[in-house]
């Protein structure tokens, strides 16, 4: 299936529409409105290939480092979220690769029981016509410090026929509403099911720092960046949003810290929530491998979106305890490397102290005990702790990360069984025969792993990925019946 361009209804001038972000809830009704009855034409006239076609040519656009909307985003985000231009760039080009047509038409394929039962109601076994859909109405309520989020739900929601409200942090918008905007150049309809939203929380989890909270949710911490509360907004305003949410929504999806996921699902009406907590990513290397071959991968899987996402891997298990060491000092160096070309730049204090906390704690360990060793970039740059017996946990990111040695592969995966939260992402450098990985691979998928990629991948997770490992497109979905 390849992209196509669109005629007829499906088609407008470019520029002809210009994308809002909801803050109130009269604006959120009002963009409401508007996206069902965009969904009701695409109901009626829009095919798979549209669809397809006009998700995977938009994202293409944003795969070009000269298209103008991109530059600006970029030149904004960075500031905003505090990231070198270069990495923003880098996780751009990671988000928006893996919208292809070919994806789009494997995923089609794979999670929906009839791809045309999405285009029209088709005649079942049982002698009623049905159609394959999503709920009418689907809000994802997103953390913020992994740059993207949104894009995956918009592509889910929209091969399901559903309207997508997406409510990224306070800083995101800017990405989303670019992006949906160029959807309008190519597919008005599809563009206008979009609500892109923006309100502040009213209030902070009880007791819920950023430190704290920074185990992550569905691609980031709840702290610094994310914004799912950062921001203050009056308590009526907000009380007010959220009541057309909780009037409107068929499905609320929430990703964050576990605290502030629980904060938020108590807004909605049970049953109705999805909710995607906090998950930890490791990296193993095994026994033997070129630490040089692999530190560059290790050190970019470690560093995007400066180790804020739940694909970040907090730590890394190194089969063999010399060979931890060598592979610390393999990655201190590419570390080094990576600072010059992405450098770090400091963010909030709180996220800082948590940091600062870290690297302190680190130093006096390794002074304590003769069997650990901790490398430190200039003036802190980054961190690498190799400590013996560590349990794989989440760390503060931004550059520091602990090296746990163990004695053989059954060693590895038995400190995969004693992860603080849940895994999400194992990141592997491995010299195995084909056999010996796919039988760790299942081994890893039995400990929760929901992600198994070579190391230098886990930024790139396929679309149909889901950090809890349900299934992106047809979770969505449910027959419903329609009249002969």
């Amino acid at each position: 299936m390849s992209a196509r361009p669109h005629a007829g209804p499906m088609a407008m001038a470019p520029g002809d529409a210009r994308v809002t972000v909801s803050r109130t809830a009269a604006e959120l009704e009002a963009a409401l409105a508007r996206a069902r009855a965009a969904r009701d034409r695409v109901l009626a006239e829009a095919t798979n290939d549209d669809v397809v076609g006009a998700l995977a040519t938009t994202a293409a656009r944003w795969s070009d480092p000269a298209l103008p909307a991109r530059a600006s985003v970029v030149d904004e985000l960075a500031r905003a979220l505090a990231i070198a231009p270069q990495m923003l760039a880098r996780c751009l080009d990671n988000t928006f690769s893996v919208v292809t047509a070919d994806s789009l038409g494997a995923l089609i394929a794979a999670e929906a029981q009839s791809p045309p039962a999405l285009e029209r109601a088709i005649a079942r076994p049982d002698g009623t016509r049905a159609r394959l859909l999503g709920p009418p109405v689907v809000v994802h309520l997103l953390a913020g410090n992994v740059t993207g989020l949104a894009i995956a739900p918009i592509v889910a929601c929209l091969l399901a026929r559903s309207v997508c409200v997406v409510r990224d942090s306070s800083r995101q918008p800017l990405l989303t509403a670019a992006f949906v905007e160029t959807l309008a150049d190519l597919a008005p309809e599809l563009a206008d099911m979009v609500v892109v939203a923006g309100w502040a929380h009213s209030e902070r989890a009880a007791g819920v720092s950023a430190a704290e909270d920074i185990a992550r949710g569905g691609g980031s911490p709840t702290g610094e960046g994310s914004e799912h509360a950062a921001a203050t907004a009056p308590a009526h305003d907000v009380m007010e949003v959220e009541r057309v949410l909780a009037a409107d929504a068929d499905r609320v999806e929430i990703s964050g810290g576990d605290a502030t996921v629980a904060m938020l699902a108590a807004r909605y009406p049970a049953g109705s929530v999805v909710e995607r907590g906090s998950r930890l990513s490791v990296a193993l290397v095994g026994a033997g491998v070129s630490p040089e071959r692999w530190a560059g991968a290790l050190a970019e899987d470690m560093v995007l979106h400066e180790g804020l996402g739940c694909l970040s891997p907090h730590t890394i298990i190194v089969e063999g305890d010399d060979h931890a060491r060598a592979v610390a000092h393999a990655l201190a160096g590419e570390l080094d490397r990576t600072e010059l070309r992405w450098p770090r730049r400091a963010r909030s204090v709180e996220l800082e102290a948590s940091r600062r906390a870290f690297i302190g704690a680190a130093e006096m360990s390794s002074l304590a005990r003769s069997d650990e060793m901790l490398l430190r970039g200039s003036d802190d740059a980054w961190c690498v702790h190799v400590c013996q017996g560590a349990r794989p946990a989440t760390g503060p990111g931004l550059r520091c990360i602990t090296i746990v040695p163990a004695d053989d592969r059954e060693g590895a995966l038995r400190l995969l069984q004693r992860t603080d939260v849940a895994l999400a992402g194992v990141g592997l450098a491995l010299d195995d025969p084909a056999h010996a990985r796919d039988e760790l691979v299942d081994r890893l998928r039995e400990l929760g792993a929901t992600l198994v990629c070579a190391a230098g991948e886990m930024q790139r997770p396929p679309i149909a990925w889901q950090q809890d490992g349900r299934r992106r497109l047809g979770d969505l979905l449910a027959w419903h019946e329609v009249g002969a």
